[in-house]
Formats: C-alpha cells, structure tokens, sequence
C-alpha cells in the first residue's frame, strides 16, 4: 500500500484540517454522531483505530476510558499520534502495519474504527480490509466512508472547477455499503452524515455477526 503521507503532512495535518472554522464545525458534527453511537455499543473492552493517523479517534476514545490500539502505514503519522497520546494510561501502544494484512490473532478487539481511510479505497480493496476486520473483531466496527449522492456528485464538480481537492476518490452510496459490508460478515445497524452541506462523511456503525 502506498504511504501518502510524509513528515511534513503528518506534521501540518491537524492544523490545516481540523483547528479552522470549518475543521472545528466538522468536528462537532462528528462527534455528536459519536457519541450517540458509543451509547448504543454499551461496552467497555479493547479497541482498535486502524489507519489511527494521528490520533484523533483514538484520542476520543481514550477520553471515554477504552483501551486502544493504534495502527498505520505511515510512521509519520503514527510518530505525531505518539507525541500526542503516548502518555495516557489507556493507551496499548501503535503498530505499523497494512490494514490489508492486520498482524492481530482472529477477534482480538470488541470494537475496530476506521475513519477517513477507506474513501481512499476501491472497492476491490475495501473488501479485502473489510475482510480483515471481519475476522479480527469481536463485536462492533465504527467507520467513515464518502457517500455518493445526486448532491454529493454535483459538490464534487464544482469543487473541482473551483481548484479544491476532493475528500472521497471512491465514494459509495448507503445500499452499496451495506451490501459490500455484509459479504465479510459486516451488518450495518445505522449510518448517519456528517454534516452534507459541508462534508461528504458518513458514519457507519457495524456489529460483527460472522463466526
């Protein structure tokens, strides 16, 4: 899998996503979604943040008294989310790895999350990490994806008339995600956007039901 992200984008990363106006309003949409599905997991147990890149889901998860893994491809990102986390006492530490090829035993955590990541994906390689959490998770799968929709394709367009790069390279509509999930044993139980005015996000949450 190709590393995207270098030093110098790991570093700047936070600041110029997430800490502007439109960065702040993002995140309060999303973790208000958040938050209501932690309500719904009901569970306290060990979780995993694949393609954690510099911590901020597992950041938030940490606050609420998880126990969490961190995973990457990309040291950089994974050396900025150990400067931030590395002292909390719920924090099981960071591993560099594929989440194409996961280097955990089969159902290892009750919850794995996955944000911003697999908008990148195709769908050939969606299935094949899908697959992977499938088989290392015991309970729960919380993730983001880019929806496509009629309004989400004419945004897309006029972004990129406009010079600004597009967040989602393969965005999928509700139904096609549920059905790409439920070939690895995946069942969706709700996903909600963000926030469609100003991000193409959703967020899925997902109960492992393969054996």
């Amino acid at each position: 899998m190709k590393n995207i992200y270098n030093e110098k984008t790991a570093v700047t990363y936070d600041k110029s996503r997430f800490k502007t106006i439109r960065g702040r309003i993002f995140r309060y949409f999303r973790n208000r979604i958040l938050n209501k599905y932690y309500v719904r997991i009901e569970a306290k147990g060990e979780t995993l943040d694949l393609a954690c890149g510099t911590g901020l889901i597992a950041e938030w998860f940490l606050m609420h008294g998880e126990k969490v893994t961190g995973s990457d491809f990309s040291m950089p990102m994974l050396n900025m989310a150990k400067q931030k986390l590395g002292l909390n006492g719920f924090l099981k530490g960071f591993v560099n790895a594929d989440a194409h090829f996961l280097p955990f035993s089969d159902k290892s955590f009750d919850i794995i999350t996955c944000f911003r990541f697999l908008n990148l994906m195709s769908p050939a390689s969606r299935l094949i990490i899908h697959k992977e959490v499938s088989r290392v998770s015991r309970s729960y799968f919380l993730a983001s994806y880019s929806i496509d929709s009629p309004y989400q394709k004419v945004r897309r367009l006029v972004k990129k008339l406009l010079g600004y790069p597009g967040s989602g390279a393969f965005p999928v509509t509700k139904f096609m995600l549920k059905e790409e999930l439920k070939r690895t044993g995946i069942f969706p139980i709700d996903i909600k956007t963000v926030f469609p005015l100003l991000t193409e996000e959703m967020v899925v949450l997902a109960e492992i039901k393969q054996n």
